[in-house]
C-alpha cells in the first residue's frame, strides 16, 4: 500500500435509537441515545468498542503518524512540570496545581510566599493506590486566612467527589468527607465555615435522573459532625426563593462583606436567578432577586 495513501473505511458502527422523551417548559424533548448514559449497558460497550477499533484504524494509517506522535511525547515528557488554579490569599500564601513529568495526576502545592519552599498538601495518588482506580482533585478552596483547606477528591474521571477539611498547619484531615458536595465550597469570612451545595441522596424506587436534582445548598462548621449541617438554601425554605428540582444553588460570599450572593442555575439556560441575604439573617430571609 502507498504509505502516502489514506483508505478511508465509511462503515461507520451505528448506534440504536432508543427514544425517551421529557417535556421541558411545555415542550416535549426528544433524546433518542440517553441509554448512552448507562456505560454498563452491553449494547453501549460494544457501540463504543466498534467506534475505538473503527478511529484507530484509519488514524493506523496516517503517514508518519507514530513518529510525529513519539515526538510529541517527547517534547512533552521534556517539560520538568506544569502549573494550573493558582489561588493567592491576602496573607501571601499561594496554592496551585502542579503535575511533573512523571506524576499520573495533579497534586495541590503550597508556598507561605514566592520565596518559601513548596510543600505538598494533596497527592490524589494516595486514594488510588488504596482503591486500584485512578483519583483526581476536583476542587479545592483555601479558607481565607490560610488556616484551612477544603478539597474535593474524584475517581475514574466522574463530577462526583467527596470533600475533605485539611488544617494545614499539621496536613491533617479533620473531619470525615463530606458526600455530595461535588461542586466545591464557598468559605464564608470567619474562615471556620463554609456553605457547599450537595445532591439529594438517591433512595429504592427513585429515577436515574433524579440524581442530580434537588439539590440544596448547606453550612457546614469547622469542628462540627457532618449530621448537623445545616440546609440554608433549599426546596419551600424562602418565601421570595422559589426552587425547583432542576435548580443548582449556591452561596458565595467574598472577605470583608456581611452578604453572601444566592445564584440558581438551570443547566445549560443562559438565564440564571440572582439573590442578596445579609450574612446575619436567617435560612428564611432574603433581600432581593435580579433575574
Amino acid at each position: 500500500m502507498d504509505k502516502n495513501k489514506l483508505i478511508v473505511n465509511l462503515n461507520l458502527p451505528v448506534a440504536s435509537i432508543k427514544s425517551v422523551s421529557n417535556e421541558y417548559f411545555g415542550k416535549q424533548i426528544i433524546d433518542n441515545y440517553r441509554y448512552m448514559e448507562n456505560l454498563q449497558d452491553e449494547a453501549v460497550q460494544q457501540w463504543v468498542k466498534a467506534q475505538s477499533e473503527h478511529t484507530n484504524n484509519i488514524l493506523n494509517q496516517i503517514p508518519w503518524r507514530s513518529h510525529f506522535l513519539n515526538r510529541m511525547l517527547e517534547l512533552d515528557a521534556a517539560i520538568p512540570s506544569k502549573l494550573t488554579s493558582v489561588v493567592r490569599l491576602a496573607n501571601g500564601n499561594i496554592f496551585y496545581l502542579k503535575q511533573k513529568a512523571q506524576d499520573n495526576a495533579w497534586k495541590l502545592y503550597l508556598r507561605d510566599d514566592m520565596n518559601s519552599d513548596e510543600v505538598l498538601l494533596v497527592d490524589p495518588e494516595k486514594w488510588s493506590q488504596e482503591t486500584g482506580k485512578p483519583h483526581s482533585i476536583y476542587s479545592f478552596k483555601p479558607s481565607w486566612d490560610g488556616k484551612y483547606l477544603a478539597y474535593g477528591i474524584s475517581a475514574n474521571g466522574t463530577e462526583e467527589s467527596f470533600h475533605y477539611v485539611m488544617e494545614i498547619k499539621t496536613l491533617k484531615d479533620i473531619a470525615q468527607p463530606i458526600w455530595g458536595a461535588d461542586w466545591g465550597v464557598d468559605w464564608l469570612p470567619d474562615s471556620r465555615s463554609f456553605f457547599y451545595s450537595r445532591r439529594q441522596e438517591m433512595k429504592v424506587g427513585m429515577a436515574a435522573v433524579e440524581k442530580f436534582q434537588s439539590r440544596e445548598v448547606y453550612l457546614h462548621k469547622i469542628g462540627s459532625e457532618n449530621d448537623q449541617d445545616e440546609i440554608i438554601l433549599g426546596r419551600a425554605m424562602m418565601p421570595l426563593v422559589v426552587l425547583s428540582p432542576t435548580g443548582n444553588p449556591f452561596l458565595l460570599t467574598a472577605p470583608g462583606s456581611d452578604y453572601a450572593v444566592a445564584l440558581i442555575m438551570y443547566g445549560v439556560q443562559k438565564e440564571i436567578e440572582i439573590y442578596t441575604t445579609c450574612l446575619g439573617l436567617s435560612s428564611r430571609q432574603t433581600t432581593g432577586k435580579s433575574g
